[in-house]
């Protein structure tokens, strides 16, 4: 029998309750999945943000760690410190508050208009690592 925690159960369009996946771009921190909407809406409610997406950066001990980057409204003079503060406040899980926020200029998104999470995901990772490779703790070479 599975159990559903409140983040994977979700209200339809039609507003029918049932499970929501985590998807592809789900952070994994220990053996713990964190969402990464649930760092991006608690970004998007400060009155500075204009929009935010979260990743994950690669680390050698718990797999990966939430990562933001945060585009501001122009002329905004927030400082990372500052919305650190407010995720820590606002983000309902601890686990889930990000190690770092990145101010950017300009969000990089897809061609119809999307935030483009892969494109952040390769930034963070120094960009020699898509999103479906293993962890650099989990490569393991074969030769001498």
């Amino acid at each position: 029998m599975a159990i559903s925690t409140p983040r994977s159960i979700g209200i339809s369009g039609r507003g029918n309750a049932g499970r929501r996946a985590l998807g592809q771009f789900a952070i994994i921190q220990g053996n713990y999945n964190i969402d990464p909407k649930v760092i991006e809406e608690a970004l998007c409610h400060h009155p500075e943000v204009v929009l935010a997406a979260a990743v994950g950066k690669p680390d050698a001990i718990k797999r990966e760690l939430p990562v933001a980057y945060v585009e501001l409204q122009l002329g905004s003079e927030v400082d990372p410190a500052t919305l650190l503060d407010h995720c820590r406040n606002t983000v309902p899980e601890r686990a889930a508050c990000p190690i770092a926020i990145e101010i950017i200029d300009k969000m990089p998104q897809t061609a119809v208009g999307k935030i483009s999470s892969p494109h952040c995901a390769d930034t963070v990772s120094g960009g020699w690592r898509s999103r479906w490779s293993p962890p650099p703790s989990r490569i393991i070479s074969y030769l001498p």
